[in-house]
């Protein structure tokens, strides 16, 4: 039983993530299903639904990928979401079937938080259209690219650190 301790993981990840969703309300919109802690991010889950339905319409064109299954969507505090996922504070959404985020606590969609919401549409997109076997290189750099990121600020933060032969990639991880 090589893989036991994979598969024991795998377990403790879903027990975690039914712990956190137990009591969450659900909303669907045409594309998505939203888990969110209704008492506290009603407001905030009709704006990210809203944010989201937006950017569908964007992103399926553009990557010409059409889900057929509505893509769920956990909204949920920092907390939560470290629990759940097992990641640190940089990490501001990931995709693992679930757009999962953790903005409890917010009262409005930012432009930041935009920037998050596609970026991990792009993951979920991507992830159906390649039916899970995209590489990651791939998926990041194509999901940096819809956020939409500017590789022009990269490039002149960058250019003398590669020019000295110094050059250090983060703040990128993949």
């Amino acid at each position: 039983r090589p893989n036991e301790s994979v598969l024991q993981q795998r377990i403790e990840r879903i027990r975690r993530d039914l712990q956190v969703e137990a009591s969450n309300t659900r909303k669907e919109s045409q594309h998505f299903v939203l888990s969110f802690d209704g008492d506290r991010d009603e407001t905030l889950g009709r704006a990210v639904t809203d944010e989201l339905e937006n950017a569908w319409r964007d992103l399926t064109r553009e990557i010409d990928a059409w889900p057929g299954n509505p893509i769920p969507v956990v909204l949920s505090t920092r907390d939560e979401f470290a629990s759940t996922t097992q990641s640190g504070p940089e990490v501001l959404g990931l995709f693992d079937g679930k757009i999962r985020l953790p903005l409890g606590g917010l009262t409005r969609v930012t432009p930041p938080v935009v920037k998050v919401l596609r970026h991990e549409l792009t993951h979920a997109l991507l992830h159906d259209k390649g039916r899970g076997r995209v590489p990651r290189w791939l998926h990041e750099g194509l999901a940096q690219l819809m956020e939409p990121r500017s590789p022009g600020a990269y490039e002149q933060a960058l250019r003398p650190a590669a020019q000295a032969g110094s050059l250090d990639i983060e703040p990128f991880s993949y």
